[in-house]
């Protein structure tokens, strides 16, 4: 039997912060700034909306002289909640986990080390244990806020600016991205693990983008994609492109050190369709460590662990990198039908049509989107 989170974790919770802070003369806005927030998350746990992180709990009891205990009350004793395993392999014992809220039950996505460094907020919870009737997840915190939000896996950088700028204008709802191949993001939309997957997925028998794979992946199920932005793919070179690498077949020297990614990311494809073409042999390649997305294999051929990969133009444009572009894609953002119409589905559509968003992603990352939310199919 599914348990519901409202069961759990009450809507709202009384606390002590906005007294004590009134009390000492702080500001929201000062207080916000100094734990690192914004003041409308703040106003959130203040008014009982949000759940801190512990980490915040913690920083907000030290600005206000007090202890975690004084300001929110004792730690709630929760049980574990049971939940979908969103992978191919088994869990491990209390692994942090990311949490999605798929209209009437939890789907619990693993999440490797890197990730937890690098973005600590994906933490949601861990793996507490797996028994004969499924999966049991604790939470780390309140589960409002995440019955509220949505989960988009893709491997574009751009969606972690969506997300953030979105949990940024709505801090009671908290959705989540997973930076995920495009493939593995739409096999997870179809199992129904996600609300909403950003691929770039070229086919060559249609000279088009993403739908033809969206429509065999999905089947009947209904859909709703929109261009979010385009972007040049093609190989990122040291800064100065010391070993002269100028065109595809270039890669094939022997002390060329390759960064493959996994098979069927857009990537990878773009590699093997451009050998291929060069009557390059994948094997005959000299490969350097596999990348999960984007940035790693822009951050190898940084450090020197490679001399190129296939990336796209902002990740090499930022990292300071040279670049050789191969293709103009198009990345699209597909939700299932169902999900589509979830309130933080909308505000996601509805910021991607602003203006000056656009210009934003065109400044800022120089991506292409002046289409970002047009419907595709």
């Amino acid at each position: 039997m599914r348990v519901k989170p409202a069961t759990l974790f009450p809507e709202k919770r009384v606390t002590q912060l906005r007294d004590r802070r009134i009390s000492l003369g702080i500001s929201q806005l000062e207080a916000a700034r100094r734990v690192g927030i914004a003041r409308q998350s703040l106003a959130s746990i203040e008014q009982g909306r949000a759940v801190p992180s512990v980490a915040l709990a913690l920083r907000l009891a030290r600005l206000l002289g007090t202890t975690v205990e004084e300001l929110f009350g004792q730690p709630m004793e929760t049980d574990p909640v049971p939940a979908d395993w969103a992978s191919f392999r088994d869990p491990l014992p209390e692994e942090p986990v990311a949490l999605g809220w798929m209209g009437d039950h939890w789907v619990a996505h693993p999440l490797e080390p890197s990730e937890v460094v690098a973005s600590p907020g994906l933490v949601c919870g861990w793996v507490k244990e797996k028994g004969k009737t499924g999966l049991l997840v604790q939470l780390s915190e309140g589960s409002g806020s995440l019955q509220k939000g949505i989960v988009v896996a893709g491997c574009a950088p751009v969606l972690g600016f969506l997300i953030q700028r979105l949990n940024g204008l709505f801090p009671w709802q908290r959705s989540l991205w997973l930076e995920r191949s495009s493939f593995f993001a739409l096999q997870a939309l179809a199992r129904g693990w996600i609300h909403a997957a950003g691929m770039h997925l070229w086919d060559d028998s249609r000279r088009e983008f993403n739908l033809p794979f969206v429509e065999e992946m999905l089947g009947s199920q209904r859909f709703l994609a929109v261009e979010l932005v385009r972007w040049k793919a093609g190989l990122a070179v040291a800064p100065g492109n010391p070993l002269g690498i100028s065109r595809v077949a270039d890669i094939a020297r022997k002390k060329v050190r390759v960064v493959p990614r996994e098979p069927g990311s857009g990537a990878q494809r773009l590699l093997e369709r451009e050998a291929a073409r060069e009557g390059i042999e994948m094997a005959s390649l000299a490969w350097a460590p596999l990348a999960k997305n984007h940035r790693e294999v822009g951050e190898r051929v940084l450090l020197g662990v490679a001399d190129c990969g296939i990336t796209i133009e902002p990740v090499a444009r930022v990292l300071g990198l040279g670049f050789l572009p191969l293709q103009e894609e198009r990345f699209d953002l597909v939700f299932l039908a169902r999900w589509a119409e979830e309130e933080a589905s909308r505000r996601l559509l509805g910021l991607l049509r602003q203006v000056a968003l656009q210009a934003e992603l065109e400044k800022l990352f120089g991506y292409q989107a002046s289409h970002a939310g047009e419907k595709v199919a």
